[in-house]
């Protein structure tokens, strides 16, 4: 039989892990008060649910902490760097690795996370004698995951990911997860990663930009939907040397039912790509609008491939070494691309295309973008304002383009094609107009 609590502990609906000889000197030497002191509150408060409170100091832990469904773990501010910087803050720093630092469930299936939030905190791993991060995931969240919030934390330092959620199935996975309000920064894997589920990203900042020298080579992803079947990106700042924002193999959804994952008024930069939707050996990601967002000083603004249903929106794709919007094989189909503004502003970035139509393409809408406008330091795109590559690519509109390239003389180069785009509809060029010309309807 399992042993019964102590006869003594009282149900409390808030307990200050100091009561329990928690220690926030910044001394490594205090972990070992800590490991049993954080743990001790968490199991406490799990019997009943209720808030472990952390007052300000720098605490610092050698264990990983196991949080049971229905507790709260709120602090008193990130300290400085964080999104609501106070003038100490609440500091858990980890020393171990490589399993994650907090962890939400203790199971996949049976025991998932729920009923958790994590607030007002600095969630940081300690650095090695070369400044490299020694601590695993700084939170890892397991099973269902359902009424699960991450709100107002500056989380760095992991020699993985800053927030992993780990569903089992699509249908058993991350059913309501929130990370809200938070910086993170440092995490060699990268900022946010959720695998089967349903998740809401609003107002975070994930940046892995000074780690890269560290490293010597390009490292982290921002923002990763993998496998998940709902993501909810909402006003977020993330800057990657992978990918800002990837989504790879999502599950169809019934878009009647309103769910569909979204991308809205936020910003990606990466030395690889702004944003990835799709992996081609993967399954295909369906469902993706991405409205209002910024991408530049990328090497591809926004990459689509092996996905059924996206839209891209009222973006702008600036300063990009390669291609603003690229539509590449092995599948891209019902994708619609409206209302952009894709174009560079100096030698060294500038898209060389707008926008590109690779193999494999189908039911494409390019529709009203301004792609390489010349005018004040804005440049044309070097090459051509649309790219047609391989076949085959059929049942494509291009209309109501403004379309500008440094090739001023020569407004064929507006369209650059290269194999044609196979058979079907191919209405191209309807009221499009090149460097201030109407460009004559046609077929490509």
């Amino acid at each position: 039989m399992p042993t019964p609590p102590p006869a003594w502990h009282p149900t409390v609906d808030r307990l200050d892990v100091v009561q329990l000889n928690a220690v926030g000197d910044n001394n490594p030497a205090s972990a070992g008060w800590n490991d049993v002191a954080f743990q001790r509150a968490f199991d406490i408060v799990g019997r009943t649910g209720g808030a472990v409170h952390v007052p300000p100091g720098k605490y610092h832990i050698n264990r990983m902490l196991t949080m049971p469904p229905g507790v709260q773990l709120i602090g008193e501010g990130g300290g400085e760097g964080g999104p609501s910087p106070s003038p100490i803050g609440s500091h858990l720093i980890f020393h171990g690795g490589p399993g994650p630092c907090i962890r939400l469930g203790t199971d996949m299936i049976a025991y998932g996370a729920h009923d958790n939030t994590i607030s007002n905190l600095s969630i940081q791993g300690a650095l090695d004698a070369g400044g490299m991060p020694v601590a695993g995931t700084l939170i890892q969240i397991l099973g269902a995951g359902n009424r699960v919030t991450i709100w107002n934390c500056l989380l760095q330092h992991s020699a993985r990911w800053g927030v992993e959620a780990l569903g089992n199935t699509p249908a058993s996975g991350i059913e309501s997860l929130r990370v809200q309000d938070c910086h993170i920064y440092a995490c060699l894997e990268g900022g946010i990663r959720v695998m089967k589920g349903v998740a809401y990203i609003g107002q975070v900042v994930c940046n892995n930009g000074y780690l890269t020298a560290k490293v010597g080579r390009p490292i982290g992803k921002g923002i990763w939907s993998d496998d998940a079947s709902v993501m909810h990106v909402i006003n977020a700042d993330s800057l990657a040397w992978e990918q800002a924002l990837l989504f790879t193999s999502a599950r169809p959804i019934a878009k009647d039912q309103g769910l569909f994952s979204t991308v809205e008024a936020s910003s990606f930069d990466s030395s690889g790509y702004g944003v990835m939707i799709g992996d081609p050996t993967g399954s295909p990601v369906h469902d993706v609008q991405i409205s209002d967002c910024w991408m530049g000083s990328c090497s591809y603004g926004i990459v689509v491939q092996n996905a059924d249903g996206v839209q891209i929106e009222g973006c702008e794709v600036v300063n990009n070494g390669g291609y603003g919007i690229d539509l590449r094989a092995p599948l891209a189909r019902n994708i619609t691309v409206s209302n952009n503004t894709i174009v560079g502003n100096n030698t060294s970035q500038q898209n060389l295309y707008g926008i590109v139509l690779e193999d494999g393409i189908d039911y494409i809408i390019i529709q009203g973008n301004r792609i390489g406008e010349v005018s004040g330091n804005w440049r044309g795109t070097q090459w051509g304002g649309l790219g047609v590559f391989g076949s085959p690519c059929t049942n494509v509109v291009v209309a109501n383009n403004i379309i500008a390239t440094e090739q001023l003389g020569n407004p064929a180069l507006a369209f650059v094609t290269n194999g044609g785009c196979g058979n079907g509809l191919r209405r191209v060029n309807t009221g499009n107009t090149v460097n201030g010309v109407p460009f004559g309807a046609s077929t490509f």
